[in-house]
This record gives structure tokens, sequence and C-alpha cells, in this order.
């Protein structure tokens, strides 16, 4: 896995407790400007240079700013974990898979407006070094184990084959239903299924989805996990 999953060298400084009061107010006035139907990189610039926001804390302003509307629609349309028992559950691999690794690398791990999970890392190589990063999804699965569990990896991703095939084995070796696709458009992919989706990316959670939420309770089980509430 890249360190680009892990803690970035500045970040505890652009998210320490002194930055945090101004970084809210910023990802209040950004969420206040999307609901206006500002568009969200000139808004962004607007807070951003209002607050004099560094890049990184730029990006997890944006990652967690939220209309109230959007966030509303995007909590109704969440299913409760249980409800994947015996259906089949589309996953958005790296997706889950950065955040999750993020999170047990000590990484940041944000929650934002709608109160959903989400991370600022921008790297997909090396995502998967080992499958034992995959237990935790596994167990967590188990409490309400799903019939049928579709990885969908963005094919463009130099590695996605090679974590579609560990994912593969994992599954193969603990006897789990678990299959992957390779997609060049995994987010329209995904919100074209019409069955439970796993995703924390806004553009899926804004489409006519359930969504089911994996990785809050990943982040809880996860020790050292670096949680900022934005």
């Amino acid at each position: 896995m890249s360190s680009e999953a892990g803690p970035h060298p500045e970040d505890r400084v652009f998210f320490s407790a002194e930055a945090l009061p101004t970084l809210r107010e910023a990802t209040s006035d950004l969420s206040w400007l999307l609901g206006r139907s500002y568009a969200v990189e000139s808004a962004l610039r607007l807070v951003g240079d209002r607050f004099q926001l560094h890049a990184r804390q730029r990006l997890a302003v944006r990652r967690c700013a939220c209309a109230a509307e959007a966030a509303a629609l995007r909590r109704a349309r969440r299913a409760g974990r249980g409800e994947a028992q015996g259906q089949a559950l589309w996953i958005d691999g790296f997706n889950l898979l950065i955040t999750l690794a993020t999170a047990q690398r000590g990484g940041l791990i944000l929650v934002g407006r709608d109160g959903v999970i989400r991370d600022i890392a921008s790297s997909h190589r090396l995502v998967l070094r080992s499958a034992e990063m995959l237990a935790p999804i596994a167990e967590l699965l188990a409490e309400a184990p799903p019939a049928e569990v579709h990885w969908i990896l963005d094919r463009p991703v130099s590695n996605s084959d090679r974590v579609g095939q560990m994912l593969e084995e994992f599954a193969r070796e603990r006897g789990l239903p678990w299959s992957y696709r390779l997609d060049y458009n995994p987010d329209l992919f995904l919100m074209q299924q019409g069955g439970l989706v796993v995703s924390s990316d806004a553009l899926i959670l804004d489409g006519d989805v359930r969504w089911v939420d994996l990785l809050s309770p990943l982040v809880e089980r996860t020790a050292g996990a670096w949680r900022v509430e934005l």
C-alpha cells in the first residue's frame, strides 16, 4: 500500500484540535452554498480562500460538505446492515478498501455532514498488500450474511485485476460467496444494479440506490483509527 493510504506528514497540523473549529465552519459554509445551487468548484474556492485553507484541508472540506436536502435523502436511502442478509450486496471495491486501509494505518478518516465515512487518500497502488485486511470485512458481513457479494473494481486502475484475484482467493479459501468484476465506470454500474450498494461515494449515494454503511462499524473496530468529524 502506498504511504498515501496512511498518515500524511502534515495532517496532524492541518487537522489538529486548533484547526478543527475553522474547518467545521468552512464545511458549514460550503454546505450552505451547495444547498443554494452554487457550483462546487467555485464555492470551494470562495470558502477555501476566505479561511486560507491548505490543499488537503480544502479536499477534506469538499468531501465532508453536503447540502441539507442531499444529506436527508442519503440518510433516507440508507439500509440497515441486517437488510443485507440473504440478499445480493454490491461493493464499490476501491472505495471500501482504500478507506479501510487508511484507517488501519492511522491515516485521517473523515465523517461528513451526511454522517458518511470518507478519506482523502489519492492512490490506489498496493491498496491490498495482504488479504488479511479483508478479515474484518468478512467478519462483519458474517453477522448478517448476504447471499452474494459482488466486488466492483475500476478496470483502468493498474492493479485492479491483482486485487480482484486476491479477493477471489480469500473468498475461495473461506467458502464465501464473493465475486469480482472489473468495470470502466463502476459508479454508473453500481447505480444501475437496483440492489443494496456499499459505497461512500457522493455521486453513488445521490443516485436512486439503497446503500449499506460498512465503513462506520469497520472504522469503529479498527484499533488506532483517527476519526475527525467536520
